[in-house]
């Protein structure tokens, strides 16, 4: 058998266990799995999400939080619920950031007021004690903290990383009650996320801070811990557990520990990604991580989107460290948990036959932790639709450099396939393609392609669980 190899498409893929192509599947261990599409779980909101998120009360309870451009929206069940403080907030292009405080959701907009709601209420309100707008929010220790900030004294700071009084998120006066401020000097450019916990991660442009609590008089203590490298793409960072995912200008790397960043794209798709994404819109990007697939998912305008609206997804394995693509158009992505639904409430989605996911799906009854993304309809969506049509290559195959005749090939994939063939008999020409033919009722797809170098891609439609590899026949050109 021949396996189907981790997407590696920067590198040459003859007689290796690479492929180039693994597309609109999802990475698994020894094998890829289904990308299934998008099904819409809620009404829509008035406009495209520019910011959502999910949280977790004392008692278990999930909320879902979601933001556009001149509201702020609680989601319950399938009715997004405006939840804006009176009057609404700036419309402009600027992204929310939500994050938990105890038994609160804060809200972050550049041009707005910071927005505080009671887990569980219904109307946001400014947060009082005059804080700063930032780009970027989240809790550190006890202190809340923003980042590339502006206030009504120093403007736009793109460098300042500012926070709260100690366990008081209305406390702003710097120097009172450990609230305060720092500058990042240097190189390293504006803040572009700041990723909260025991310590303080900051990403800069160009430069990543470790940020460390100490105590008064100095509070936080700050260290760079990479000194060149950093993001462009605020969205990219992404949390789980004690690593940071995050793309920096040279491809994908995760931030082990708060410490030590490993390259997780180097020699597989790091080239292969900064060539596709459109780099106009990088702030368009947005990423999650989907804990039971074990997977990180990008979402991500490609060149072929000329308004920047994402139209493709990248996803990492973290377990077995493969990679896999997807065309699909979402606003963006995230960690979603989903609410109880009613059986009036199923009504949105259809009827028996034509629901979006089956009754018994752990979806409808609530509290389970999906992978989510608004879709370009404004809509809360799941990944629980219908599988996409994938397509798998294996790498360039040669048998000693001889001229081969491959007559069969058997996929090894646990669905309906069809199956094509390219080949060349000498790496500086271009590879020339056989039509994409069906299997027969014995499971395999008939060819008769003479030369050295062969290269399989296998199609699926309708569902499959995992697609491993191919078998092929061949025989030495000349012989029967």
């Amino acid at each position: 058998m021949i396996p189907f190899g981790e997407l590696a498409p920067d590198v040459a893929d003859l007689n290796t266990n690479v492929s180039s192509l693994a597309h609109n599947v999802t990475p698994g261990v020894n094998s890829y799995n289904p990308q299934k599409s998008l099904a819409a779980q809620s009404n829509a909101l008035t406009n495209p999400s520019i910011g959502a998120v999910t949280l977790k009360d004392s008692t278990g309870n999930n909320y879902i939080y979601a933001g556009d451009k001149t509201k702020l929206y609680g989601i319950v069940g399938v009715t997004p619920t405006d939840y804006s403080k009176s009057g609404g907030y700036t419309d402009n292009s600027e992204r929310w950031n939500f994050i938990n405080w105890g038994e609160n959701v804060i809200a972050s907009k550049m041009g707005d007021t910071p927005q505080i709601l009671a887990l569980g209420g219904t109307t946001f309100a400014d947060l009082t004690g005059t804080p700063p707008q930032g780009r970027t929010i989240t809790t550190i220790r006890d202190f809340v903290v923003f980042g590339n900030t502006f206030d009504s004294t120093d403007g736009n700071v793109t460098n300042r990383v500012r926070w709260s009084g100690f366990n008081d998120e209305t406390a702003w006066t710097v120097g009172t009650n450990q609230s305060d401020q720092q500058d990042i000097q240097g190189k390293g450019g504006a803040v572009k996320r700041v990723i909260g916990g025991e310590y303080g991660i900051v990403f800069q442009s160009r430069s990543i801070q470790r940020m460390t609590y100490v105590g008064t008089p100095l509070v936080f203590q700050f260290d760079e811990i990479e000194p060149s490298r950093g993001t462009s793409a605020a969205g990219s960072v992404v949390q789980y557990g004690s690593d940071i995912y995050y793309l920096a200008q040279d491809g994908f790397y995760v931030l082990r520990n708060g410490s030590v960043s490993d390259p997780i794209g180097m020699n597989k798709i790091d080239r292969w990604f900064l060539s596709n994404v459109n780099d106009s819109y990088l702030d368009n990007i947005t990423s999650a991580v989907d804990p039971e697939r074990g997977i990180v998912v990008w979402s991500y305008p490609s060149i072929a989107s000329s308004s920047g609206v994402p139209d493709s997804l990248i996803s990492y394995n973290y377990k077995s460290q493969r990679w896999a693509t997807s065309s699909i158009d979402c606003q963006m992505v995230l960690q979603g948990a989903s609410s109880a639904y009613t059986l009036e409430d199923l009504d949105a989605f259809g009827n028996m036959d034509t629901l979006t996911a089956s009754l018994d799906n752990p979806i409808w009854q609530g509290g389970s932790f999906k992978l989510a993304a608004f879709n370009t309809d404004n809509k809360l969506s799941y990944f629980t639709g219908t599988n996409l049509a994938a397509e798998i290559e294996t790498g360039e195959i040669s048998t000693d450099n001889r001229l081969t005749r491959l007559t069969e090939v058997r996929p090894i994939v646990d669905g309906t396939t069809t199956v094509k063939v390219a080949h060349r008999s000498q790496l500086k020409n271009s590879m020339v393609e056989t039509a994409y033919t069906s299997v027969d009722s014995s499971g395999k797809a008939n060819f008769r392609t003479n030369a050295r170098y062969h290269r399989i891609t296998v199609k699926t439609s309708g569902d499959f669980e995992h697609a491993i590899g191919v078998e092929v026949k061949t025989k030495n050109s000349g012989k029967r």
